[in-house]
Parts: structure tokens; sequence; C-alpha cells
């Protein structure tokens, strides 16, 4: 983020209120924990600098006209909710989820030649969601690979 490499930031959430979003989600489900949602973006928009900076430098770009409030706080909030969703996936609590699968044959292909691959995801969408068809079909087994040093909680 303008020079400071994202490993590098610091977790700014705090386990309690980590404690009761998940408690709201398991209790409530998916709709009530995404208006919680709400007020958490707000505070990470008003009090992430760097995080702010970013998302503003990078909306700049995406939609080629200096981003409003509106917009910062939207990306906030979809990063939000992509971190909430992936809860619920690992909850095995798919069902309600529209999961669209695109270039399924370089994985059918794979499965066919009994070969393994490795897939490099970002946060533009959930890898979590990948493994989904694997569970489904029984037939595609995925591993997860990433740094648990990095922000843990």
């Amino acid at each position: 983020m303008n020079g400071t490499r994202w490993q590098n930031q610091t977790e700014r959430g705090h386990p309690f209120f980590v404690h009761i979003l998940i408690t709201v989600a398991k209790c409530f489900g998916r709709t009530p924990s995404r208006l919680l949602l709400i007020p958490v973006t707000c505070y990470f928009l008003l009090t992430g600098t760097a995080a702010r900076r970013a998302s503003r430098n990078y909306l700049r770009r995406v939609l080629s006209k200096p981003p409003l409030w509106r917009d910062l706080f939207l990306h906030f909030y979809s990063f939000a909710s992509v971190s909430m969703d992936r809860f619920f996936l690992m909850l095995d609590k798919h069902q309600k989820f529209s999961i669209e699968l695109h270039g399924q044959e370089v994985f059918d292909t794979l499965r066919a030649n009994k070969q393994g691959c490795l897939l490099f995801v970002s946060h533009l969408g959930s890898f979590d969601a990948m493994r989904i068809p694997g569970i489904k079909e029984k037939a595609l087994p995925i591993r997860m690979l990433m740094d648990k040093d990095h922000n843990s909680m």
C-alpha cells in the first residue's frame, strides 16, 4: 500500500469483536451478520488511513474518476462481505450462494489425467468457494496453502 507491503500491515481487528461477528453469523445467519458489517466497515474506513489511501488509488484507476466516500465504503464493505462469506463456506453453509465456475474444462482434464496443479488466487474472489465443487463431486481434492502468520485472527 503505497510502498508499504500488505504483509507488513498489522491486524486491526479485536478478538472480542471477531467473536461477536462469528456468534451473530452462527446464530442468525448471513443477512444479520452482513448488517453488522456496516458499522465495522465504517470503523475500518474511518480509521484505516493506509488502507483508505490504497483503496482510493485503486478506485481512481478502475473508475477513471476520483472516488467518492460512497465508493470507498462499498470497496471496504465488499472486502468485509467476502471475508464473512468465507466463514459460511468453511461451515459448509454454501447452499444459498450462487457459485459460478469458469474454466471447468481445465480441472476436468487434470482430474482425468490424475494430475494436480497450483492455483494462485487473490481477494478478487473467494478461494474457499473453490472447495465447493470438490466437496460436491468428491472427485477434486483441493488443499489451501496460505500464510497463517499474517493476520492470523
